[in-house]
């Protein structure tokens, strides 16, 4: 079973996604900010096989977050999930970025097209 790690600040946002995620089979992890999720992330690396990240979130900007996976694991795939349109610079690091807002059938074939199902 494939686990995937939401580091969002917004609870409604995590709770979503992990009903959807878990519903198809996947085990979910959670923070609800980047110091959490980067935590998570360096104690269980080696089982999480996807991120999702906030760009906009307290204590630790995604941007940040997502240069210190890849510093602790640069093969990391990581999705930025965001509802910002224009460039924002430290995302080209990203695997993938997902514009919000965006459909569930489009979310999930991301998942799966990058998890290789």
């Amino acid at each position: 079973m494939a686990a995937v790690l939401i580091i969002d600040d917004e609870q409604t946002v995590r709770d979503m996604l992990s009903m959807i995620l878990s519903r198809h089979g996947y085990e979910v992890l959670m923070a609800a900010d980047g110091e959490e999720g980067l935590a998570t992330f360096a104690a269980r690396s080696e089982e999480i096989d996807l991120v999702l990240l906030d760009l906009s979130m307290p204590k630790m900007p995604g941007t940040e977050v997502l240069a210190r996976i890849k510093d602790l694991e640069p093969d990391a795939q990581v999705v930025i999930l965001t509802g910002f349109a224009e460039d924002v610079e430290g995302i080209e690091r990203a695997t993938e970025i997902l514009y919000k807002p965006y459909r569930m059938e489009e979310f999930l074939a991301m998942v799966r097209r990058l998890l290789g199902e």
